[in-house]
């Protein structure tokens, strides 16, 4: 989202669906323990009946302490809890039993006024190494790469542990890959619309 927007996102409910109640929240991280005070969503709580769909509104409210010279990212996490049964004569009592909630969490990308759109030629700037425990990819743009697939001379490379496939901003990250030859990275990345974007590094 962009500085001074109101993003907007669709939650919609099947007729099969059972009666939910919506809990919206926003984090630093995807492990969603530290909230994110520079991002208001509302409503954060809200009752959804089968077969309705609702609106979250996402606010920019204060991103004074954001930089200003690159992306920054926050997580969005959208929890449905079922009813287990809202006309039961018993509804109210206390009863035996497990509800199972379910929820998606989100990406939430912003980028500062003054930082243009990239264009998919950004994502070539891509560079890559070879290193003992693997390649490491360096990203010297100031916009988050995505990647959604990744291999090394044609074998799938992962990111190290308690790394994430996305690379931020001019940052670098070790992924580790069995290729020997370590030569090429080929990729795939999603631009600003989410559509895929190929391409080929060769490694130093």
């Amino acid at each position: 989202m962009e500085e001074g927007k109101i993003s907007t996102i669709q939650v919609i409910s099947s007729p099969q669906d059972n009666l939910l109640l919506i809990k919206a929240r926003v984090a630093r991280d995807v492990s969603m323990q530290t909230s994110a005070p520079e991002l208001l969503v509302s409503p954060p709580l809200f009752r959804l009946d089968p077969g309705a769909r609702n609106q979250l509104r996402l606010t920019m409210v204060n991103p004074a302490g954001l930089p200003r010279d690159r992306e920054s990212v926050r997580y969005l996490n959208v929890s449905g809890i079922p009813s287990s049964n809202p006309l039961s004569p018993d509804r109210g009592k206390m009863q035996a039993g497990m509800v199972i909630g379910q929820g998606a969490i989100i990406k939430v990308f912003w980028r500062p006024k003054g930082l243009p759109v990239p264009p998919d030629t950004t994502l070539h700037a891509l560079r890559a190494h070879r290193v003992p425990a693997g390649i490491a990819l360096e990203n010297p743009t100031p916009y988050y790469i995505s990647f959604s697939m990744l291999t090394a001379d044609g074998k799938y490379m992962t990111p190290a542990k308690d790394a994430q496939a996305m690379l931020a901003p001019f940052s670098s990250q070790v992924y580790g890959t069995a290729s020997v030859q370590k030569k090429e990275v080929q990729w795939t990345a999603l631009n600003d619309l989410g559509a895929p974007v190929k391409g080929q590094t060769v490694v130093h």
